[in-house]
């Protein structure tokens, strides 16, 4: 009895250390999966709090000199008395485009007949073509002297809403491609003209989205159109993906290439929770 006694005090006298009790329970190999388990735990949940994730879509995409265009239609027979406009000429909305004289008048004129004050006045409030969209003129089809028959086309506007803007990226898209897409969204526009693997790719801001020539339906559009800006530094030069990288070309009107549109930023810790 004493002898049973006196073993069980000399086990309490020899305790094991805590981590040799994990070792006799686990062993060595499994603590260490173990310890492997928590580190790749604890970095999973740091990188679903710091990093996010990019929520992006991807459309097809060309540049062009300006966000579409728009005819310049003349309503009223006529002779263009005046064109006060050229190709190329840059006007803003509201600018004069020309005078256009009325049949009747034009015969009265070319009779030799003396326009009174009224029919002056009569003139002038009748046939002001003026720009009913800012942007550079293009194609037109008639020159001073030149008999306009009624809802003829005088000539077409690119429309742009600065004179200093260089071009803009035209970008189709379904309505569920875009639904998400914002102004002032980020913007990645990888050209076919240009290294990308050189170059990176053109960086740019979405300006706007709004139903394409094709949508006529705004209840079930068909097509989206969204309008990117380039994004230029202060002497005008383009912001590309890779700094400095010594771009010294031109990116003309008719380029292809995809935009990838950065829509979202979400976080892992977002997904989880949701």
């Amino acid at each position: 009895m004493n002898k049973s006694i006196f073993r069980n005090k000399a086990d309490k006298g020899t305790p094991k250390s805590e981590h040799a009790a994990l070792m006799t329970v686990i062993g060595p190999g499994n603590l260490l999966i173990l310890l492997g388990i928590i580190i790749f735990l604890v970095g999973v949940m740091i990188y679903a709090v710091t990093v996010p994730i990019n929520i992006t879509t991807t459309t097809d995409a060309v540049v062009a000199y300006g966000e579409g265009t728009v005819d310049v239609v003349v309503e009223n027979e006529g002779i263009l008395s005046q064109l006060a406009v050229s190709n190329g000429d840059y006007v803003k909305r509201g600018d004069l485009l020309g005078v256009l004289t009325t049949e009747a008048t034009a015969t009265s004129i070319s009779n030799g007949t003396i326009l009174t004050d009224q029919l002056k006045s009569l003139v002038k409030r009748q046939t002001m073509i003026v720009a009913m969209e800012s942007g550079v003129i293009a194609d037109l089809s008639f020159q001073d002297g030149a008999y306009i028959p009624k809802n003829s086309t005088l000539g077409k506007i690119v429309k742009r809403e600065n004179e200093d803007t260089t071009v803009v990226v035209q970008a189709y898209s379904s309505y569920e491609g875009a639904i998400n897409v914002k102004q002032g969204d980020k913007v990645f526009i990888n050209l076919e003209s240009v290294n990308s693997d050189k170059y990176g790719y053109l960086r740019g801001i979405v300006r706007s989205v709004s139903l394409s020539g094709l949508s006529q339906d705004e209840e079930n559009p068909i097509e989206m159109l969204i309008i990117i800006d380039p994004k230029v530094d202060n002497q005008g030069n383009y912001i590309w993906t890779k700094e400095n990288n010594g771009f010294s070309g031109e990116i003309t009107a008719g380029t292809s290439g995809t935009a990838t549109i950065f829509t979202d930023q979400l976080y892992l810790i977002d997904l989880i929770i949701s």
